[in-house]
């Protein structure tokens, strides 16, 4: 009974340190998603904020990320993610592509995946007929990649994963001088 007793206790800590660590990765990609939408994007003032609420946060999980990933996604189209920071709060920090935080943005050349009525991001034609093409509108797409660790005392760390989370489509409509650029 002792061992049933001290099997259980271990499976339910570890099951909740898993669950407090998912939750920590899960908010500090929230948090990440919601300043580059705050900002309208990606740049060099964002990361310094970035990397004050990750230090703040104590943070330290990371893995080694590459500078671009593609994704099939149900539909069989091919998204194609470039990295454009990678920030890290950890004592790997000198060793490259090792990101507590990484930010990844759509390549420009497949913003026709984000051009359907499926995602509802349709831009209309002057006739009001839908257009999959480019619009006049300047669009940025963003994907946040945080990790958490498995980690026990003795072993450290056991293994990482990844929480992935896209923001919401920004648009530059400074450049549309107030027409909306046909946004429906």
């Amino acid at each position: 009974i002792f061992s049933l007793v001290l099997i259980f206790i271990l499976m339910f800590t570890g099951f909740v340190a898993v669950s407090i660590n998912y939750a920590r990765a899960f908010q500090l990609k929230n948090a990440v998603a919601n300043m580059i939408e705050e900002n309208e994007g990606v740049s060099d003032s964002l990361e310094s904020v970035v990397m004050d609420y990750v230090v703040q946060n104590g943070y330290t999980a990371h893995d080694v990320i590459p500078e671009m990933q593609h994704e099939t996604d149900p539909d069989g189209r091919d998204m194609k993610w470039n990295r454009v920071m990678c920030i890290n709060n950890s004592d790997e920090a000198l060793y490259p592509n090792h990101c507590t935080v990484a930010i990844y943005k759509a390549d420009i050349s497949n913003y026709n995946y984000l051009n359907d009525t499926k995602n509802k991001n349709v831009f209309k034609d002057n006739d009001g007929a839908p257009s999959f093409g480019d619009p006049s509108v300047k669009r940025d797409y963003y994907k946040v990649i945080t990790f958490f660790n498995f980690d026990l005392p003795f072993f450290r760390r056991l293994l990482t994963f990844r929480v992935n989370g896209e923001t919401q489509i920004i648009y530059d409509f400074a450049a549309c001088n107030g027409s909306g650029c046909g946004i429906q």
